[in-house]
């Protein structure tokens, strides 16, 4: 499979950046409304931050993509930035149960969302599977390690 280098750098560089005006709060905001409801305010501020460069209705698509994890390209990033917001929930979370909690339910629904794409596409399927295996999961791990969090990977995954 070959993956376009290009969209995997525009997303990597901008799938954030709309996150200047509207916060990075996705575990907040799953603790609020039981489901992430970042997607429109993470839109809006990138559409504002991204006025005048020739590049943004390129990122704008690629931002929609990514949010919908149909590419080989948007599941790259995607698994990369969970591990960004794992870290940083931890880290805010200083032995919070409900905040911990609300983490590890985050992470299981993205698990379901990368265990599903098989359904979508094969090919889509085994990039996930081994994002999620080589990637993600030893991240976690690590993660969890660092901030002496008792976390059974095991269990997130099935």
């Amino acid at each position: 499979m070959n993956l376009n280098l290009p969209d995997v750098t525009l997303m990597a560089t901008f799938h954030d950046f709309g996150e200047a005006r509207s916060g990075d709060t996705g575990v907040s905001s799953l603790s609020v409304h039981g489901v992430c409801k970042l997607f429109t305010l993470e839109r809006e501020g990138l559409e504002a931050n991204l006025k005048g460069l020739k590049i943004s209705q390129r990122v704008l698509e690629l931002f929609d993509d990514d949010r919908g994890y149909k590419t080989p390209e948007a599941l790259i990033v995607h698994i990369v930035d969970n591990l960004e917001g794992i870290e940083k929930s931890f880290h805010a979370a200083r032995d919070a149960k409900e905040i911990i909690d609300d983490v590890l339910k985050n992470i299981r629904s993205n698990m379901e969302i990368y265990n599903n794409k098989k359904d979508v596409d094969e090919k889509l399927g085994e990039v996930a599977r081994f994002l999620v295996r080589e990637i993600l999961t030893p991240g976690i791990e690590v993660i969890a390690v660092a901030y002496d969090m008792d976390v059974n990977i095991e269990n997130i995954l099935n």
